[in-house]
């Protein structure tokens, strides 16, 4: 079982009846056809999507049952996973690194401890949430996804939309609080940094600024450039010249085009 697509992914934080929502539900409902037997296109796409992708681990079972879901899921080749024959050491190997997980605790305080060295394990691969339905139990319906996914996610939709129904494990929840199930949907997206812009805004400004100076100035200096000058005030500035020489050197100019 992989993990879910960009595209399954999004589909829990988009309104229900939109295309992209019944787009990922169908086709869940026609890849995963034992998983969702008792399944169809009228159910909620979040229980859909969970009973798909979910690691359900109880706290009693320690860590060691979730590392023997997390073999079978990513398979040998990304993680190893080593028991002794007594069953009460784990050695796992993940992306060139190693820790070592004794015997399995029995108590929520030793599963929380050992989840944290796990996601630690795993950070900058995999992110771990917990599914949320408004309510705390013995056991945690787990989300593993691509970081690099969740990222992404985060960047478009928020931690209002992502927190409605994916939790950090270890979270604190305000129990006295309503269950929203549509705020996964209904919740503002996240808000893009205004602050990002404002070099580029100044730089544009400026630069719309100048070119309207330039142009401008280029206009005004067209407009004052004096145009062919007349013949007869070339006449003029012979003056100084003999008439008949005078005259002679207008004609002159006025045959090369120098003068009007």
């Amino acid at each position: 079982m992989s993990s879910p697509s960009w595209e399954q992914l999004c589909a829990l934080f988009e309104h229900p009846r939109s295309a992209r929502v019944r787009t990922a539900h169908a086709e869940l409902l026609a890849s995963y056809p034992s998983e969702l037997s008792g399944y169809g296109v009228d159910d909620d796409y979040l229980s859909v999507f969970q009973a798909v992708f979910q690691l359900l681990v109880e706290g009693r079972e320690g860590i060691f049952s979730l590392l023997e879901s997390l073999v079978e899921r990513l398979g040998p080749d990304i993680l190893q996973v080593e028991f002794d024959d007594d069953y009460e050491t784990a050695i796992v190997r993940f992306d060139g690194r190693e820790v070592v997980f004794h015997c399995p605790g029995l108590h929520y305080e030793t599963f929380s401890t050992d989840m944290q060295t796990l996601q630690d394990l795993m950070a900058g691969r995999y992110v771990f949430r917990v599914f949320y339905d408004g309510g705390v139990g013995d056991a945690w319906p787990l989300l593993m996804v691509p970081a690099s996914l969740w990222l992404k996610a985060e960047q478009r939709y928020g931690d209002a939309r992502l927190s409605s129904c994916l939790i950090a494990f270890g979270s604190e929840v305000a129990l006295d609080q309503p269950f929203d199930p549509e705020r996964r949907w209904r919740a503002p997206r996240r808000r893009f940094d205004l602050s990002r812009l404002r070099i580029p805004l100044a730089l544009t400004f400026f630069i719309a600024v100048v070119a309207v100076l330039v142009n401008g100035y280029i206009d005004l200096s067209v407009a004052k450039a004096p145009s062919v000058p007349a013949c007869e005030r070339m006449g003029n500035a012979f003056a100084q010249l003999p008439a008949a020489q005078a005259q002679a050197m207008a004609e002159d100019m006025r045959r090369r085009g120098l003068c009007e």
